[in-house]
């Protein structure tokens, strides 16, 4: 898997970016239980991928339809 420049986010861009969906708290929370979308760390360091973010919000659409 390749690490695109700028597409990974914080989770605090993460928030800013997609407002009333996620909470840093809610996130750290989905980590540990190993639910919400994929993440990676470098050192202690939290990103996410844009493209893992959006691809798990579509599976969360299609489990609701």
């Amino acid at each position: 898997m390749a690490v695109v420049i700028g597409e990974q986010m914080t989770p605090k861009r993460l928030v800013a970016e997609w407002p009333g969906l996620f909470n840093e708290n809610t996130l750290r929370w989905w980590r540990v239980q190993g639910y919400g979308p994929k993440f990676f760390k470098v050192g202690k360091r939290v990103f996410y991928r844009r493209t893992d973010v959006q691809a798990w919000l579509d599976a969360q659409y299609a489990q609701a339809s």
